[in-house]
């Protein structure tokens, strides 16, 4: 149960650049793909900075505010899956990555096709460490289905790279493995560029039905 501390509230304009701040910081300090290709938290801001400003007006996210500072303890960034993200710019770096997470929604294409309004997808949960084993996360995605249902959305996706959230998403919160692709058996342009990654052995993508 959450805390009587914590607060979950939408993201609104004013909380954008803390919650920006934060969001990128905890996400490019723990994802073991950008550490695989050694992407600097600048360079993904710098590429991420367009695609959240677009997320963002969605209204599909919300953060947790820390009743004691005010300040933002985590946040969760949800968008419709069929947001067209065609007109931000690539980041060659992330190529592989981008490859990476398509391969995932091809084979989850062959087991669902979705329209605007039908899907919703997490891009980024995050809780800042001084508040980690508080239950903000699990609270931050129950509350988040509970909002992406209230707008009419029937199943929520995520494409996760980290054991801890393929845990929580998958035997504590019933979402089902649709799509996974194992990091060394992954390649792009003749070279294996996620081989390093041993846990977990494959991003997967999982779905839920609101």
């Amino acid at each position: 149960m959450l805390e009587q501390r914590y607060e979950i509230i939408a993201l609104t304009p004013e909380r954008y650049d803390e919650t920006f701040a934060l969001a990128t910081r905890i996400f490019v300090a723990n994802s073991s793909v950008h550490k695989a290709l050694e992407i600097s938290l600048e360079e993904y801001r710098n590429y991420y900075i367009k695609e959240f400003e677009l997320i963002a007006e969605e209204s599909l996210s919300l953060v947790s505010i820390d009743s004691k500072t005010g300040l933002v303890a985590g946040c969760l960034i949800g968008r419709d899956y069929c947001t067209d993200l065609s007109k931000i710019e690539p980041n060659i770096k992330l190529a592989p990555l981008s490859r990476l997470i398509g391969c995932l929604e091809d084979q989850y294409k062959k087991h669902r096709q979705h329209q605007l309004g039908a899907c919703a997808l997490v891009d980024i949960g995050a809780v800042d460490p001084e508040h980690e084993g508080h239950g903000i996360y699990r609270n931050l995605r129950t509350q988040a289905h509970s909002l992406f249902k209230t707008k009419g959305y029937r199943y929520v996706v995520g494409e996760l790279s980290s054991s801890a959230t393929q845990h929580v998403l998958i035997n504590k919160m019933g979402h089902r493995e649709i799509a996974n692709v194992a990091f060394a058996d992954f390649t792009y342009n003749g070279s294996t560029p996620f081989a390093s990654i041993e846990e977990p052995p494959t991003i997967v993508m999982v779905e839920g039905e609101l």
